[in-house]
């Protein structure tokens, strides 16, 4: 299955942070902006971390790597993951630990790397990103995978009337097979 964030969930009854396309800026965190303390970032601990352009994104300790004082983060807002030295985390304030994430793990439903092979190419990667990159994108949620609780979703790229399904456009073009359902 594709492994993919999904950013800007609409949930009825939950309003997200305010937040602008490009971040918060670092002022907003808080007035003395405080590293992590000690460099001690476990697993699990949500923080603020360094984006493009400057800006400053809630993000979620996924590994640690003492050898190389850095971490592997989870960007909760927008999606997509990095690799950064522990000692550029920042602490955030309380009132933003409370607020809903506005990014979703999923799966793109019925597709699955070629066969022998336990992982999408780079060539899939670049694909996906294309029909998906600056799109307006629907995500229809069709079922959950029983191994990783992950909701299993079928891709739309809204293209003004028409709808290209990215789960489909990657087997077409070769880059992914079909599940036998």
């Amino acid at each position: 299955m594709a492994k993919l964030g999904v950013s800007k969930v609409r949930r009825p009854r939950l309003q997200g942070p305010p937040f602008k396309r490009d971040g918060i800026p670092l002022q907003a965190w808080s007035p003395h902006i405080k590293k992590v303390p000690g460099g001690n970032a476990s697993v699990g601990t949500i923080c603020a971390a360094p984006a493009l352009d400057g800006a400053w994104l809630r993000a979620q300790v996924n590994r640690h790597f003492e050898e190389t004082g850095e971490v592997e983060l989870r960007y909760v807002d927008y999606g997509g993951y990095d690799r950064v030295k522990i000692n550029q985390l920042r602490k955030i304030r309380s009132d933003f630990l409370s607020l809903p994430f506005q990014a979703a793990e999923v799966l793109l439903d019925n597709v699955v790397p070629l066969a022998d092979e336990d992982h999408f190419s780079p060539q899939a990667d670049a694909a996906v990103a294309e029909m998906t990159k600056g799109a307006v994108l629907v995500a229809q949620a069709t079922d959950y995978d029983s191994a990783t609780g992950l909701p299993l979703v079928e891709l739309w790229n809204l293209m003004g009337d028409e709808m290209l399904s990215v789960n489909r456009a990657l087997v077409e073009r070769g880059l992914a097979q079909q599940l036998d359902q």
